[in-house]
């Protein structure tokens, strides 16, 4: 099939009605639209008439193999099918097609809107509905045009939702979008999954924050999926205020949340991340009354077992630790603090060998690390070692 590339299309520029240029997002739909309308136009199926369709299953095949829609070949097939039944969106876009490819975008207009006027269910139709829209700067149109294609062609979602999905990296569509997803319909849940996966994390977090109904979100914990490539987008502000308003904790006078291991609402990043194997590993458990972090390591396994990110702000503090009942620890695990971007270790602190007892160290955070990972590893032994954490603290100095 031939195909349209950057540098063989050259679109006119257009203008949105007050007279500004069109904003980036509505390029990216135009892009993204444009090939998936011809390849749509090109794949679509007849539902008429038996004679009408085999007409177009030949054609579309042949365009499908790269034969050009304008081919005689390809334009008697279109004509058998319109004698045969005069109403087939699918002959009509195989038609305007050949008149795009000919230079002839006016003919090829009117025909993609008789198509329209037919029947309103053809992909290939909407796609270039959605296309003219865009070009015009039309927002609301555009919108429409998508949302009519998602509910009624099971095919729509894969060019719709990358296209919807660079919409979100402009500010001024954010909320059309996320008004557009808030209404009820078969599609939207997967928009969103998709949006977690695929857009810009911060694209995907500003919707996140421009829907209404949060459960719609934090159900899947697509919240949770944002946060984490935020993080590791170095995006730390950002990834904190999301995880803020989706139930996290904020930032507060305990500058480790959870530092005692009985929050089980706090969530990775900003909560507890756990190792949890066979040969290596840590969870939480009560022990004398009191939630602990009790670890493990098989005989030579060691490893990071527990992690969270902090986001401390520049001056000096102490990290403390508390160990809880230790058991069989020959070489105690160590505590480690280090900043996050750029990846720089800041202090260690290796846990007590006696039970319950603290051990502290004095460090400083930088104007140039806004986030930090506090993690704990259990390290190597020649014999199997289990033990417990009681408590970990930062506090300011």
């Amino acid at each position: 099939m031939a195909t349209v590339t950057a540098a063989s299309a050259s679109p006119r520029r257009r203008k949105l009605e007050d007279g500004r240029p069109a904003v980036k997002g509505i390029v990216a739909w135009r892009a993204a639209i444009a090939v998936a309308a011809l390849f749509a136009g090109a794949t679509v199926v007849a539902t008429a008439r038996f004679n009408a369709r085999v007409a177009l299953d030949d054609a579309r095949e042949r365009v499908e193999h790269g034969t050009p829609p304008n081919d005689p070949a390809i334009q008697a097939l279109v004509r058998q099918a319109l004698r045969r039944d005069l109403t087939q969106p699918a002959a009509l876009e195989l038609t305007a097609l050949a008149d795009e490819n000919r230079g002839h975008p006016q003919a090829a207009a009117r025909l993609y809107r008789l198509s329209d006027q037919i029947s309103r269910r053809s992909l290939a139709t909407r796609l270039w509905l959605v296309q003219d829209a865009v070009g015009r700067g039309d927002v609301a149109g555009t919108l429409a045009n998508m949302e009519l294609a998602l509910r009624t062609s099971s095919a729509a979602p894969a060019f719709v939702f990358p296209a919807l999905a660079r919409g979100l990296d402009d500010a001024k569509l954010v909320q059309p979008i996320a008004t557009l997803v808030e209404r009820p319909s078969d599609w939207r849940e997967a928009f969103l999954i998709f949006a977690a996966d695929n857009a810009d994390p911060s694209s995907a977090a500003a919707l996140f924050f421009a829907v209404h109904d949060r459960r719609l979100i934090s159900k899947d914990e697509l919240d949770r999926k944002v946060v984490v490539r935020l993080v590791g987008d170095g995006q730390f502000t950002l990834a904190r205020q999301l995880d803020t308003a989706f139930g996290g904790r904020p930032v507060r006078a305990q500058l480790v949340p959870d530092g005692n291991f009985d929050d089980f609402a706090a969530r990775y990043p900003f909560g507890w991340g756990l190792t949890e194997r066979a040969e290596l590993g840590a969870a939480r458990q009560i022990d004398d009354g009191h939630s602990v972090l009790a670890f493990h390591a098989t005989v030579a396994e060691g490893g990071q077992v527990a992690a969270q990110l902090l986001t401390l702000p520049p001056g000096s503090y102490a990290l403390e630790t508390q160990a809880g009942r230790q058991e069989r620890v020959d070489t105690p695990p160590l505590w480690t603090l280090s900043c996050a971007a750029p990846a720089t270790l800041i202090v260690t602190l290796a846990l007590p060998s006696e039970p319950h007892a603290r051990s502290t160290a004095s460090f400083a955070i930088l104007p140039d690390c806004p986030a930090q990972w506090l993690a704990l590893t259990v390290r190597p032994a020649l014999t199997p070692q289990s033990g417990s954490v009681q408590e970990v603290t930062v506090a300011a100095r």
